[in-house]
């Protein structure tokens, strides 16, 4: 079976609950108001801004990822930019599941360092969805989908991005046991993301629905 489905069905089954937590649901439905993404968005830099040095240090020690590796393709700034427009003054520290998650990567880095093929595939796979987050949240706060509103994260990439990493994935020298490593890396990842999302409830849901029924009627 090839890498990328076996990284699907390892982290499918916890991808699918996150998606199911209210956060999630609020923010596919454009009900969630940006003070709210914002307590998010700090938490999602506090992990990029650990995660990608670590995916740059893994490739150092293990040059088979420099193909897959590109730190173009780092977000970190993305949401310092959108934190400097939604929540200038924030500096909430990272919750217990993003230190938990930062602290399993860079073990896994310096021990197993292909496992960083893990937790790179959970952060590029959330591209996919960040399509229609951008255009669900922009609705939901009145704002057009494009950069500078505090959505920059969600900011398309460039063109046949998801190809070349699945390919750069599928061309890695993997035995059985590497790739164990690394779907048991991305499925660690994806289950402290679905902790945070748990915990975090977005308490104005309700207020952000009434006002877009308000503009609407």
């Amino acid at each position: 079976m090839a890498v990328i489905d076996r990284l699907r069905i390892a982290v499918s089954p916890v991808h699918r609950a996150l998606e199911g937590t209210a956060l999630a649901r609020a923010m596919a439905a454009g009900d969630v108001s940006p003070a709210a993404y914002a307590t998010l968005a700090r938490q999602t830099w506090h992990l990029h801004a650990d995660v990608e040095p670590q995916l740059a240090r893994a490739a150092r020690a293990w040059p088979a990822l420099e193909g897959l590796v590109d730190p173009s393709h780092d977000r970190a700034a993305l949401l310092a930019t959108d934190l400097r427009y939604l929540a200038p003054d924030d500096a909430t520290p990272a919750h217990p599941a993003i230190i938990e998650a930062c602290a399993r990567v860079r073990v896994d880095v310096e021990m197993r360092p292909w496992t960083a093929a893990g937790p790179l595939y959970v952060l590029e796979g959330s591209r996919l969805g960040s399509a229609v987050l951008l255009r669900a949240l922009a609705a939901g706060w009145g704002v057009p989908a494009t950069a500078g509103v505090g959505l920059d994260y969600h900011l398309p990439p460039s063109a046949g991005w998801w190809a070349s990493t699945v390919r750069s994935l599928e061309a890695l020298p993997l035995n059985a046991s590497q790739v164990d490593d690394i779907c048991a890396s991305a499925s660690a990842l994806m289950h402290s993301l679905w902790c945070l999302y748990q915990d975090l409830k977005p308490a104005d849901v309700d207020a952000a629905s009434a006002l877009r029924a308000s503009h609407a009627s």
